[in-house]
């Protein structure tokens, strides 16, 4: 899978994912974080939007993708799924762990 970064007019950063077979999402990017019990590998949360939504929009719904990053040269990015079942529901549980604390500060 490869990614493509680009910042939309001091909007939300977005990736787009091309997968295999050639079709693409766009994602926006929630947010890039660690999860301490996991160590030093960083996690990328990315929200699937749906075509024909704007991403000014205030309430954006979509699948929520979380994936290993990692940065590489030149601005490029690596994402990896996860495919530990163990590792997805700690990653998953720091992510919504995440979101809480958001919502609080709002």
């Amino acid at each position: 899978m490869s990614q493509e970064n680009e910042i939309i007019e001091d909007e939300a950063m977005t990736v787009t994912l091309t997968y295999e077979d050639g079709t693409e999402d766009e994602c926006i990017v929630m947010d890039i974080f660690s999860v301490e019990e996991l160590g030093e590998q960083e996690y990328i949360a990315l929200l699937a939007v749906p075509e024909g939504i704007e991403e000014s929009e205030e309430e954006l719904e979509g699948e929520i993708i979380l994936y290993r990053y990692e940065e590489l040269e030149n601005d490029e990015i690596n994402l990896e799924a996860i495919e530990d079942d163990n590792e997805a529901q700690i990653v998953q549980k720091a992510f919504e762990a995440l979101l809480e604390e958001e919502a609080e500060e709002e």
